[in-house]
């Protein structure tokens, strides 16, 4: 979440926990008065080795971090508001103008609060891969290289991991950015690269020593990946205007857009 240094004084009243709105108290007063907005993709994806996408899903939330005066009431509307499907509100929303106007109006509870969930079928991967892992016993060597399509205009906190067999005894791979690492005890191979900048195309490659005399392995590794897209959301949701009603103050506003993964996972 956004979050701002306040300084929130409430006037000395009995009547602050008397209002018609049970999540908000009356009384508040900031000397800044602002709201911010986190809105969140989270994509699950499963791809099989043949590049079949299996599952791809998005869900989508808009975090609020909202510190305005007395009883303010706000109207947020979208650009695109038929992307927003099944949808799960704050109790504050109301749901009727959502129906019929496709905006969401309420009244905000005091601080941090989860405005909105919701789910979507997702259409575009921002990260493909193209790979290929080759076992040949009774040959020691195996080969190994993945490479990832990035689409996005920059990709942050890349961090693939990617379990290996029980055979394969060592492996060394090189990475053309980032960095490999390689656990000989879990046979576990991770690559980290802070930052794929946009038309750049990060990739491993390299060579696994398999067990002398072993048989092809039953198992096939599973490249599970997380990270960051900055400033978008996948499924193209953006906030068109945030308006305040009922109080005679001029509020701050911001808003931040984000993807990242949830459960993405490629199996090779």
């Amino acid at each position: 979440m956004t979050t701002a240094s306040l300084s929130p004084t409430r006037r000395p009243l009995f009547g602050d926990f008397l209002t018609t709105v049970p999540w908000r108290r009356m009384g508040i007063q900031y000397e800044d008065n602002e709201a911010f907005f986190d809105v969140v993709e989270e994509l699950d994806v499963l791809i099989d080795r043949d590049g079949e996408v299996l599952r791809s899903e998005i869900k989508g939330y808009i975090d609020a971090c909202v510190r305005l005066s007395g009883t303010p009431d706000l109207t947020m509307s979208f650009y695109n508001p038929k992307i927003i499907e099944n949808v799960s509100f704050h109790p504050s929303v109301r749901f009727k103008r959502w129906e019929t106007e496709s905006v969401i109006s309420f009244i905000p509870p005091d601080g941090s609060f989860r405005l909105v969930d919701y789910t979507l079928g997702g259409s575009i991967l921002p990260v493909f891969p193209l790979h290929t892992v080759t076992f040949n016993p009774p040959s020691e060597i195996s080969r190994l290289n993945v490479r990832l399509e990035c689409i996005t205009e920059s990709i942050e906190s890349l961090h693939a991991t990617m379990p290996l067999p029980p055979e394969v005894m060592d492996c060394t791979v090189v990475p053309n950015m980032g960095t490999v690492n390689y656990d000989r005890e879990r046979k576990l191979l991770v690559w980290e690269v802070m930052e794929v900048e946009a038309g750049k195309t990060p990739s491993i490659k390299g060579a696994l020593r398999l067990t002398p005399g072993c048989l092809p392995p039953r198992y096939r590794p599973i490249l599970t990946l997380s990270f960051t897209i900055p400033r978008i959301t996948v499924s193209g949701l953006r906030i068109k205007r945030l308006d305040v009603a009922g109080e005679d103050y001029k509020a701050f506003k911001g808003v931040k857009y984000i993807t990242k993964t949830g459960k993405y996972q490629i199996r090779l």
